[in-house]
């Protein structure tokens, strides 16, 4: 998903959680953690 690029514009709270499921799911990311990380739920 992509966002405004204004470094003005404010995240609505709808925004701020497609953001936070975004980087969490991203293989990406996923793919470069740290191979000790232990994520605590």
């Amino acid at each position: 998903m992509q966002y405004e690029s204004n470094r003005y514009h404010k995240l609505t709270v709808d925004e701020q959680i497609d953001c936070i499921i975004d980087q969490a799911t991203d293989v990406d990311i996923l793919g470069r953690s740290w191979a000790g990380l232990e994520t605590f739920m």
